[in-house]
């Protein structure tokens, strides 16, 4: 498997006026996807199934995604850049498609072609970073964007319906998706543009207590593995989000809707627990 690096010089060049060709496909956003199909306005509801090896092995180099300053909301990559991704498997794909939905709003498209002349369109979504087209991204973006790539992680690429909730306008739910995405499972935080990327995920109370199996649930991503202080899909396991115990907590406060900080460490004699993520996204998982 072949390790991709995103180039240094890397911009989305040009608004894109191109037809879709016949062999065009387009990779599908299931947030707007789940909110016709569900007839429902649940507008952080997104599937999750990216591999974190895949975010690791694409390396995703800091503010190297960027967009000119161009006035339409479609816009063309720069295949020179994206060409490994865009001629990649499924999972090479779905870590772009999955890092503009979650940077830009919806009403923004990326697409490029790849070597076949195929036609991949990705859309916004979440809006975490929703000026990363006409600027780098700041601390507080990156880290934003992080926790969103993290949070969609799952171990085996399974498809699991999951609730993105924090400290972040864009990030807001209705009262539907709240009682019906009623499972915490923990809070995921990091930078993934840094060198070494930064992984952290801790664990939410439901899965704490049991209420939520991690393997019935499908995901794994915020439960210890028990031996090497990594989670069970390969973060690093921060400890207990909450003071559920006597082993601490790695956040600040109880979840209620959302973490609000969290640390790299729930040990709060340790060093690591100085360093803190304001951008921390806490997952909730509908019963099964």
């Amino acid at each position: 498997m072949r390790v991709v690096f995103l180039a240094v010089t890397c911009l989305l060049l040009a608004a894109c006026t191109d037809a879709p060709s016949e062999s065009s496909t387009t990779q599908a956003i299931t947030s707007s996807n789940k909110i016709i199909l569900n007839k429902i306005i649940l507008n952080k509801i997104i599937l999750n199934k990216i591999i974190l090896n895949k975010i690791i092995l694409n390396k995703i180099i800091l503010n190297k995604i960027i967009l000119n300053g161009i006035e339409t909301n479609e816009f063309e990559l720069d295949t020179a850049v994206t060409h490994d991704l865009l001629n990649g498997d499924d999972d090479d794909l779905a870590v772009l498609e999955y890092l503009i939905s979650c940077a830009f709003p919806e009403n923004v498209a990326l697409s490029g072609r790849d070597d076949g002349g195929t036609l991949h369109t990705f859309q916004g979504g979440v809006a975490l970073a929703p000026h990363w087209g006409h600027r780098k991204l700041t601390n507080n973006e990156r880290r934003w964007v992080s926790a969103c790539m993290l949070a969609r992680v799952n171990k085996d690429a399974t498809e699991v319906e999951i609730s993105l909730r924090g400290p972040h306008g864009a990030l807001e739910v209705t009262d539907e998706e709240r009682a019906e995405y009623n499972l915490e499972e923990g809070a995921f935080y990091g930078d993934i543009f840094t060198d070494p990327q930064q992984f952290y995920a801790c664990r939410g109370a439901s899965l704490y207590t049991g209420d939520m199996s991690f393997g019935d649930e499908g995901r794994a991503c915020a439960q210890p593995d028990g031996t090497t202080g990594k989670t069970l899909c390969g973060m690093t396991f921060a400890g207990n989000c909450a003071a559920f115990d006597a082993s601490g907590a790695a956040c600040d406060g109880d979840a209620g809707e959302y973490y609000k900080r969290c640390h790299t460490s729930a040990d709060a004699t340790s060093q690591g627990r100085a360093t803190r993520f304001e951008e921390a996204i806490t997952v909730w998982i509908k019963p099964r």
